[in-house]
């Protein structure tokens, strides 16, 4: 099941602009609100390749993730935008 940003999220746009917290710091803009997100085993599924293979491959820093507490996604946006060859 993949999880989308609710829409009164308070999440960074795609666009090069950064947004600024309530406290002064910056939040890098990188995802758009409904933004979805895939787990890992939903990745490992749609790319036939076992769970352990994606995740030495987000270890390598070589598939784009984002935490939720201690949960790992992978935006949706990020894989159908970007190739990625020879993963294997």
């Amino acid at each position: 099941m993949a999880i989308r940003l609710p829409s009164k999220s308070k999440a960074p746009s795609t666009s090069t602009d950064s947004k600024t917290e309530e406290d002064g710091t910056d939040i890098p803009a990188m995802y758009e609100i409904g933004e979805v997100f895939l787990t890992v085993r939903e990745l490992s599924q749609r790319w036939k390749l076992s769970e352990r293979h994606i995740r030495r491959l987000i270890a390598q820093t070589r598939i784009p993730t984002i935490r939720f507490g201690r949960a790992v996604r992978i935006p949706e946006s990020a894989i159908l935008n970007r190739k990625y060859e020879n993963l294997s």
